[in-house]
């Protein structure tokens, strides 16, 4: 019976922690999807977001670029309530 319930809380455990893996999104400075390049401003971010990404400018706001040239994030904004990161260079800190 110990067994069984050993068991059954390591399957709970390991599905609870599915999917917790760490995101990761393409180097800002080598982005390339669509017709969108490298992202080193707010400009090439919002061309990422939409001819790589999709995302259009909504009224929610514009899309974000944070960060340097070499050293930024793009998030592209999908909802009031939702942005999306597009890429994000690995000395990026926020």
């Amino acid at each position: 019976m110990l067994r069984v319930v050993s068991f059954c809380g390591a399957l709970c455990i390991a599905t609870f922690l599915q999917g917790c893996e760490e995101v990761s999104h393409p180097a800002c400075s080598s982005y390339s999807k669509g017709t969108a390049g490298a992202v080193t401003d707010t400009t090439s971010c919002d061309t990422a977001c939409d001819k790589g990404e999709g995302i259009q400018t909504t009224n929610y706001g514009p899309h974000e670029f944070k960060g340097t040239s070499g050293s930024g994030m793009c998030e592209c904004v999908v909802s009031d309530s939702e942005r999306r990161t597009a890429c994000q260079d690995p000395g990026y800190s926020a």
